[in-house]
């Protein structure tokens, strides 16, 4: 029989003309098998010649499934009456007791690479489903061998030497008295067409790539489709990934077995947990069925509560299970034990990573006296090529990672290591670096690069903060903390920054340093954005009063700055004049530019506010020049804004638009949400002055949803948009909701004890009173009252809800065809 399937005679088998066939109708097994009424498995059967012929009504059935002509089915049904007198394979796959869950995408990918590829080898982590992917591979490509195919499992063979003697066995060969085994197979595979399936390399790898190197060499109608943890690295190999399994095909395959081993049919109210199960086992198979077992006793609520020891609990396999698919722990024991002792070191150090790792954070965190930064390399490539650590692309950067159930295992290893403290101290070290690293602006601010930077490596940065603080290492936790604050507040994340910093200062015992001086005003800024003035003004106060002692002007500065900000919501403009001239005072004799600019900003502000535009201006120019000097866009983007709301008061608009705009841009380059919240709400205002009721408020909603991404719905930033946003809503006719809204935000100053300033106050009292004409009086106090009782994010939430519906009705009055 030839490679195309052909007897002697030149006659095809029934089960090539059949994939043929189907492969010319572009139907799948399971399509087919649908459109007949019969089994995939029939299907898959009578292809790889399982089943030697099928049944006249079979045959006639799947005629007419895949719509023959004439011509067609004449050969078809001939085929079958052929195939009928003709032998069976000399080799079978042994049959699985089930059928495969899902990978049918993965099954047509690999079906085209065994065409082409005279060694495929499948690799990839424990668990992952190797063996059942290569055998269904197999049990479907079948029927092309003239030989067939057959099944080689190497998991016993503890001795590369006995690689061929068990090729040997597997295939009933016996080799002359004094002949080599390998010797003999060779022979015996010399003329056959035949897939060879090698199960279980990766404890043999050295001894297999040289056994299938030299039978592919002497056998040209052999084909070996190869498992292993690693690939064999030898010419012709073609190596491919097995995934993981799809969430669908993961829940598909917890429900057969569970459902299988006694378990009644998942309920629609499990939905939730079924798939919080699938997820905690990472889509691997082996864990999956593990955990299925254990499903008709437990209930898969408590088994997915179990997971939470997922090494010790996924106990299980049948009486015929390898002993290392019995536990997760035992598959990973396995796979531990192939590595060699560098390998096996740098994985254990490898679990102080949380998240992932780049190239130099391995190289810096794993190398130490006894491992080189080259020597980790190497063993991070071993690791890679032993499926142990995955390998992803970040945008640019290639990332390595552990599965989580891999990196638990890893992580038990390190806190038994005689280095876990040096490593974890080493990764703490690493990632001060990548937090300091960058340009930062004078309130640490970052820019989008170092957002993105920080953004990816925020598991890691949080395990450094916990180790640190466990370790009592508090200067250096202060230092981190001081460090991430910009981040933390640029990107909303104000109560992790404030609970970081609280942990810290709290251990302190109230000892006095410049580390713990600045802890405590960065603190408090986050405080302050938090909506929580009165904690502010405490950390803030105390930070100042730290600093003078220490004779440290730039914290001393920041802090009266600080505080100038903090005394201008509660009103008090002489009393934050006062704070400003002091800070802009020290820092300038300091030479501290950054802290000059800042207090020139809040002398511009308190000024304008005090009804001095000019000198107010004066004083903006004088920071934006110094904001440049330092290079500092978030800087600059600032002065803008507040120059943008000075031209707004003073009734130049067209200016006002242009420096917001111009505000808004750099905010958005410097990835600062909050900075691009204020330009935005700031915008809003000066189109609703300019007639420009819809686009003020598609800005005004735009600023409510940035509240809502970063978190913050009850700062004083956050009501100012709240009450912009209800400027808008009155605009659009919408009274009773302004009202509404603009009650909710009053209560809301009361409680942070914030009045509006005086141009503020003016412009809600104008849109308060005309919703009072327009309403009617108790129209209008009923829905004064309703707002009062309306908690501040409800607020928020109501304003960009009835905002995006009148946009949108807005819109469909413009385009009525637009359905």
């Amino acid at each position: 029989m030839g490679l195309d399937g052909r007897s002697s005679s030149g006659e095809q088998r029934f089960g090539v003309v059949l994939r043929r066939y189907r492969a010319l109708a572009g139907m799948s097994q399971e399509v087919l098998a649908q459109e007949a009424g019969l089994s995939r498995r029939g299907i898959a059967d009578l292809e790889r010649g399982a089943r030697n012929s099928p049944y006249p009504d079979t045959a006639r059935r799947l005629a007419d499934a895949l719509k023959l002509s004439s011509a067609d089915r004449e050969e078809f049904m001939a085929a079958c009456h052929r195939t009928a007198k003709g032998a069976a394979a000399r080799y079978r796959l042994p049959i699985e007791p089930s059928p495969i869950v899902g990978r049918q995408g993965e099954l047509a990918d690999l079906a085209g690479l065994a065409g082409t590829s005279r060694l495929l080898t499948l690799t990839g982590p424990a668990g992952v489903g190797k063996t059942r992917l290569a055998l269904e591979l197999a049990g479907e490509s079948e029927a092309m061998y003239r030989d067939g195919a057959v099944l080689v499992d190497l998991a016993p063979v503890a001795d590369g030497a006995l690689v061929s003697a068990t090729v040997a066995a597997t295939l009933g060969v016996i080799p002359a008295p004094g002949q080599p085994a390998a010797e003999r197979v060779r022979e015996h595979l010399h003329s056959m067409q035949i897939l060879l399936v090698l199960d279980n390399c990766e404890h043999l790898v050295t001894a297999c790539a040289e056994w299938v190197d030299g039978v592919l060499r002497d056998a040209a109608d052999l084909r070996i489709l190869a498992t292993s943890r690693e690939p064999m690295r030898i010419h012709g190999e073609t190596v491919w990934v097995v995934p993981r399994l799809t969430t669908a095909d993961a829940v598909t395959l917890l429900s057969r077995r569970a459902h299988a081993a006694g378990a009644p049919a998942f309920t629609r109210g499990e939905a939730d947990v079924v798939n919080q199960v699938c997820g905690r086992l990472e889509g691997l198979p082996l864990a999956i069925e593990l955990a299925a077992a254990h499903i008709p006793a437990l209930g898969v609520a408590q088994v997915a509560d179990l997971l939470a020891d997922r090494l010790d609990f996924l106990v299980g396999g049948g009486r015929v299970t390898p002993p290392r698919h019995r536990t997760l722990r035992a598959a990973l024991d396995w796979s531990f034990t192939l590595l060699d002792t560098t390998e096996q070191r740098v994985m254990t150090q490898l679990a102080s990573f949380n998240g992932g790792w780049n190239l130099d954070a391995a190289r810096d965190v794993c190398a130490d006296g006894d491992i080189s930064r080259a020597a980790v390399v190497k063993a991070l490539e071993g690791l890679v090529e032993k499926s142990v650590v995955a390998v992803e692309d970040g945008g640019g950067e290639r990332r390595y990672r552990f599965l989580e159930i891999i990196r638990e295992y890893a992580a038990e290893r390190l806190a038994g290591a005689a280095d876990a403290e040096t490593t974890r101290d080493r990764h703490a070290r690493y990632f001060l670096t990548v937090a300091e690293a960058g340009a930062a602006t004078r309130l640490g601010i970052r820019y989008p690069r170092d957002v993105a930077r920080l953004r990816v490596e925020n598991a890691n940065l949080r395990a450094a903060l916990r180790w640190l603080l466990e370790g009592e290492r508090l200067d250096a936790g202060l230092e981190l903390c001081q460090a991430l604050s910009g981040f933390w507040l640029s990107q909303g994340f104000l109560l992790e920054g404030e609970e970081w910093f609280e942990r810290f200062l709290d251990r302190t015992g109230g000892r006095s340093s410049p580390a713990v001086a600045a802890g405590l005003y960065s603190w408090g800024r986050l405080a302050e954005y938090a909506g929580d003035l009165d904690r502010a003004l405490e950390l803030i106060e105390t930070s100042r009063s730290m600093s003078s002692t220490l004779d440290d002007p730039t914290v001393w500065s920041r802090a009266c700055c600080g505080l100038g900000d903090l005394v201008l919501h509660h009103g008090k403009y002489a009393e934050a004049l006062e704070l400003y001239e002091s800070a802009a005072e020290t820092a300038d004799s300091a030479g501290s530019v950054p802290e000059k600019a800042q207090a020139l900003l809040g002398l511009a502000r308190v000024t304008g506010l005090m009804g001095d535009p000019q000198q107010s201006m004066s004083w903006l120019e004088q920071a934006l020049t110094l904001e440049r000097q330092l290079g500092d866009r978030w800087g600059v983007a600032y002065v803008l804004n507040e120059m943008g709301l000075q031209a707004r008061r003073a009734g130049r608009l067209d200016q006002a638009l242009t420096l917001l705009e111009e505000c808004h841009v750099l905010w958005r380059q410097t990835g600062t949400r909050m900075g691009e919240r204020s330009a935005v709400m700031n915008l809003a205002l000066v189109m609703l002055e300019l007639g420009l009721v819809q686009r003020a408020a598609e800005l005004a909603r735009n600023s409510l949803e940035l509240s809502l991404e970063i978190g913050d719905t009850g700062s004083t930033a956050s009501v100012r948009c709240i009450e912009i946003a209800a400027q808008a809503l009155g605009g659009l006719g919408e009274m009773a909701i302004a009202v509404r809204v603009i009650a909710a935000a009053t209560e809301r100053r009361s409680q942070l004890g914030a009045p509006r300033p005086s141009m503020e106050e003016t412009e809600i009292l104008q849109l308060l009173g005309g919703s009072r004409e327009r309403l009617g009086g108790s129209e209008f106090e009923a829905a004064w009252s309703c707002g009062l009782d309306l908690a501040i994010r409800d607020a928020v939430d109501l304003a960009a809800e009835e905002l995006t519906r009148r946009l949108e009705m807005r819109t469909s009055v413009a385009d009525p065809d637009s359905s």
